[in-house]
């Protein structure tokens, strides 16, 4: 099987159509001999900032020595970036030999009965399957969507559950409520385990604790029987402890419970979401790794993650970012407004038509000078940049339709002017391509 054809397999996977729940994916993981109990797992939920989160705790544990595979999606620039180890995409050669022996062991439990497994399960079953043939230290597991039904939610016991900001998204699946939707993340809390939880709205830290709670009081009777013991903790991040100190474009410095950290990663989110990590690390040490502070400062400050308020600094400047939902939306706002007040903006957007889009241009058309459409690489899921544009009407007169990304950057870019801001956002899927094309026409910017 060459690498195409491996791909293949997994594409034409089912994605639709199938009632969420983990017992094909647990039936396939036991047909391959249970890999991701051979993985000790940080396990990762959250709407808003799971990405970032993952990158900063990733860079930290490197930094102190380990073998860190991770699983993130959707991926960044290539596919294989979703299953990557020591920061490095899955190589083809490993790729194919691990769907290879996924497949053999789906196709055998097909034939016995069981129902055809979907593209994510199969790919988080190689993705532990890889993680176990590597022997990798520690593996950091992104829930794909939710939590509770997330085919990752296999692990039984994380050596933490860290959730992440809880919003409004994939509101069909989860949840037509933040409260809704932080229970379904909850889902990914395991009694005995350590919990770190990110800056949430009252509503969600609230169900979020008791699904803690709840957990810990049915693990407390078990464990007391069988003569176990263990430390346990529910670890918020709270909002006052995080102090920024300076941002510019070239990073930004905060402080965290007093402890000073710089991140080049920008957008006005970042310094929680690096407060994420910096308090999974610390619950790391405290479980007995190896994790120093010098490695969560440099591990901070190393982390790199893109798409997140990337900038460019052609000129006009160019900013790619993934905000998808209105929560994202928002914070992208405050970061425009942060980093380039009393300078012509001018967005460039591209979303899936399941988000919700209307939410997104509420928080986001009030603040720019002019918009523009784009289609997605994926025009089956993307939201025709007609039918866009025509919300964007309501809002403002000043938009404009282009058919492909050379069209946008060039529109844009001239409507901007040299002293000018581009933003492009939305689906991460297209940014890969605005930012090559952005290129082409304006060079690769200034260091």
């Amino acid at each position: 099987m060459g690498y195409q054809e491996a791909k293949t397999y997994v594409e034409k996977a089912a994605k639709s159509g199938i009632v969420p729940g983990l017992i094909r994916v647990r039936r396939l993981l036991n047909a391959l001999g249970r890999p991701e109990r051979l993985c000790r797992v940080v396990h990762v939920a959250g709407t808003n900032g799971k990405g970032s989160t993952c990158a900063y705790l990733e860079s930290i544990l490197m930094r102190a020595g380990y073998d860190v595979g991770r699983y993130s999606s959707p991926e960044i620039r290539d596919y294989l970036d979703r299953f990557s180890l020591n920061g490095k995409p899955m190589t083809e050669s490993d790729f194919i030999s691990c769907i290879d022996i996924v497949k053999t062991a789906a196709d055998r439990e097909i034939a016995a009965g069981m129902e055809e497994p979907t593209a994510f399960e199969i790919e988080t079953a190689l993705a532990f399957l890889y993680f176990s043939k590597k022997k990798c230290d520690i593996a950091i597991v992104e829930a794909g969507m939710g939590g509770a039904m997330d085919a990752t939610n296999v692990i039984e016991h994380p050596l933490m559950a860290v959730i992440t900001s809880i919003s409004l998204d994939h509101m069909a699946y989860l949840g037509d409520c933040v409260a809704k939707i932080a229970g379904e993340k909850a889902g990914i809390i395991k009694g005995g385990h350590p919990v770190v939880v990110g800056v949430q709205p009252e509503e969600a830290l609230v169900v979020l604790r008791k699904a803690y709670e709840m957990q810990e009081r049915k693990h407390r009777g078990e464990a007391e029987s069988a003569g176990r013991t263990g430390k346990s903790y529910f670890a918020p991040v709270k909002e006052e402890d995080i102090i920024i100190q300076k941002r510019t474009l070239m990073g930004q410095h905060f402080s965290y419970k007093g402890e000073a950290f710089m991140t080049k990663l920008l957008g006005t989110c970042q310094a929680s979401n690096a407060a994420n990590a910096v308090l999974a690390a610390e619950m790391l040490r405290e479980m007995g790794f190896g994790v120093k502070k010098e490695h969560i400062r440099d591990g901070i400050a190393k982390a790199d993650w893109p798409y997140r308020f990337t900038v460019i600094p052609t000129r006009p400047v160019l900013v790619l970012d993934g905000a998808h939902n209105p929560d994202g939306a928002r914070q992208l706002s405050e970061s425009v407004k942060e980093y380039f007040a009393n300078r012509r903006v001018v967005f460039i957007i591209g979303v899936f038509k399941d988000k919700d889009y209307e939410g997104i241009l509420n928080e986001t058309v009030s603040l720019c000078d002019s918009l523009y459409t784009v289609p997605l690489p994926d025009r089956s899921r993307g939201l025709c940049p007609k039918e866009l544009c025509a919300a964007v009407k309501e809002r403002t007169g000043k938009k404009g339709i282009c058919e492909n990304y050379y069209e946008a950057a060039r529109m844009a870019g001239e409507d901007a002017g040299k002293d000018g801001v581009v933003v492009s956002f939305g689906s991460l899927s297209y940014l890969p391509a605005m930012e090559n094309a952005w290129r082409d026409c304006y060079g690769q910017g200034e260091d």
